[in-house]
């Protein structure tokens, strides 16, 4: 049971560590805006944030 843990909770830390820096949602924000995307998509970033409220 040990061994198990000592080989599966580094890999989940991993894993945990690289979803918080893959859906910072102030990154995300900051190239929305910087792209303008709300010319292509018609979405503002008030929209925006508030559909990525729970990321």
């Amino acid at each position: 049971m040990i061994v198990l843990i000592v080989i599966f909770l580094p890999l989940y830390m991993l894993l945990q560590i690289t979803e918080i820096n893959t859906f910072n949602k102030k990154i995300y924000l900051e190239s929305y805006e910087k792209n303008r995307i709300e010319y292509i998509s018609d979405k503002s970033l008030e929209e925006l944030d508030t559909a990525t409220e729970s990321l």
